[in-house]
């Protein structure tokens, strides 16, 4: 993992979530956390996909689960701490469950998986991918069946249609 000196790359363990603040503005909910973006890393998670495009949205999956000793093993903690951060949400606006989209994925069967939204804009992915050295690599380099670690962020909650989402934003990419 890089360097969490700055304050803004907190580790998951270390936020409180009951710091977390809303704004309301005109369309949509901003999310604060101490006055700034809510920034966060992952821990070291699988990315079945590696790079996919959705519509014209780019983004990764990454699974709560990994293989130590061919046993899988979930990170509970993330899946918890995510959750988490989605029914303070939900509390927030006044909804259920059936109007707000998760970005988790959950389904029988399967391991449970984070959608994270891969900024975009002029033709160029707007995240830094570095290696577990630091160094700078291209978005090329992230392929499937790799274990990378992720600073994420969240700002906004959105309502579109009558239902509420709020996107875990890839900051950097870090290739384990």
């Amino acid at each position: 993992m890089l360097s969490t000196k700055n304050n803004h790359n907190r580790l998951f363990k270390n936020i409180d979530l009951s710091k977390i603040s809303y704004s309301e503005l005109d369309k949509y909910v901003q999310i604060s956390y101490y006055n700034n973006k809510l920034q966060f890393w992952t821990p070291v998670m699988f990315c079945p996909f590696g790079i996919e495009k959705s519509y014209n949205n780019y983004v990764l999956k990454l699974s709560f689960v990994k293989k130590s000793n061919n046993e899988k093993i979930c990170n509970t903690d993330f899946l918890d701490f995510i959750k988490s951060i989605e029914k303070k949400n939900m509390e927030h606006v006044d909804i259920v469950e059936n109007t707000y989209i998760s970005q988790v994925f959950v389904k029988e069967g399967y391991d449970p998986m984070l959608t994270v939204k891969l900024p975009y804009n002029n033709n160029k992915l707007l995240v830094d991918f570095k290696n577990k050295e630091g160094e700078t690599i291209v978005s090329d380099d992230i392929k499937k069946c790799q274990n990378l670690q992720v600073l994420l962020e969240v700002d906004s909650l959105w309502n579109f249609n009558d239902k509420y989402s709020c996107k875990f934003k890839a900051k950097t990419i870090v290739l384990s």
